[in-house]
């Protein structure tokens, strides 16, 4: 009986791990026979960065080649991958060809550059910075928010001061020195700040034609009849009492009878601006 109990038990393991050999043997066959794929369809890169692309699935040769040299250039060409060096600003194509299959990746090179590298504000104004030649999201940084922040581009003036604005767009880094100044202090060309009042308009003056219209009460009865009329809709109810005719409800009819020309004024508000004279 015992040696019954051990042959089933030695059974019962031998068939374990014929199954998990059957499992790991089928999931390493189906890797192995994973259609080929290249790692990136399309990219961004910074010019003078550099991006490998690969061909996976497979361990046959590839053959790659880029649509604009000076632009993309192909280095580093090993058996299923490239080394994409970015050249210049542009687009390009790199293409990979594995037994007659074209697999194709599209580059974007980009060299972001700031706007203004110095810049003087006055104490309690603003100005704007901008990222030109770029692709994507834009981090913004100020060194000392107490001197001066920036949001979206915005740098805003808080205390006297010099402050370090910092843009990062693609991985690239740029900053701008923003100096704060109070209204007494002259530019390096020898111009003062100026208060100025400007009047900012939000909506132009303007007319425009609008309908009249004329609005009236009309009684309907729950049977459906209707009249403007109440006497002649309460003697209609008092003629019919039955529960068709219980109940009752008041309609407005809205009716069009002219038009006028309405006259909106320029709308706006005043702001403070300082400037160098």
């Amino acid at each position: 009986m015992r040696k019954a109990e051990r042959m089933n038990q030695v059974t019962r393991r031998t068939a374990v791990m014929l199954l998990l050999f059957f499992f790991f043997t089928v999931i390493s066959s189906v890797e192995a026979q994973a259609a080929p794929k290249i790692n990136k369809k399309s990219i961004t890169l910074l010019k003078g960065s550099s991006y490998t692309l690969r061909i996976s699935g497979t361990k046959n040769k590839v053959n790659w080649k880029t649509s604009k040299k000076a632009v993309a250039k192909l280095t580093s060409k090993k058996k299923t991958s490239v080394n994409v060096k970015a050249v210049k600003v542009g687009k390009a194509t790199v293409t990979a060809k594995l037994k007659g299959k074209i697999y194709k990746c599209n580059i974007k090179v980009v060299n972001p550059g700031l706007s203004k590298s110095k810049l003087n504000i006055a104490l309690g104004s603003y100005a704007t910075l901008k990222v030109n030649g770029g692709s994507g999201n834009i981090k913004w940084e100020s060194s000392n928010k107490t001197v001066a922040t920036v949001s979206g581009g915005k740098v805003t003036a808080i205390k006297k001061g010099t402050v370090k604005i910092t843009a990062i767009q693609n991985g690239k880094k740029m900053t701008c020195s923003v100096t704060v100044l109070d209204n007494t202090q002259s530019t390096e060309d020898g111009k003062k700040l100026v208060e100025k009042k400007i009047w900012v308009v939000t909506q132009e003056a303007c007319e425009v034609i609008t309908p009249v219209y004329e609005y009236r009460d009309e009684w309907e009865c729950s049977c459906g009849f209707k009249s403007e009329d109440l006497l002649i809709f309460t003697e209609h109810q008092e003629d019919n009492w039955t529960d068709e005719h219980a109940r009752s409800k008041v309609n407005t009819i809205k009716t069009q009878i002219d038009t006028q020309i309405v006259y909106y004024e320029e709308q706006g508000y005043w702001k403070t601006i300082y400037v160098y004279e």
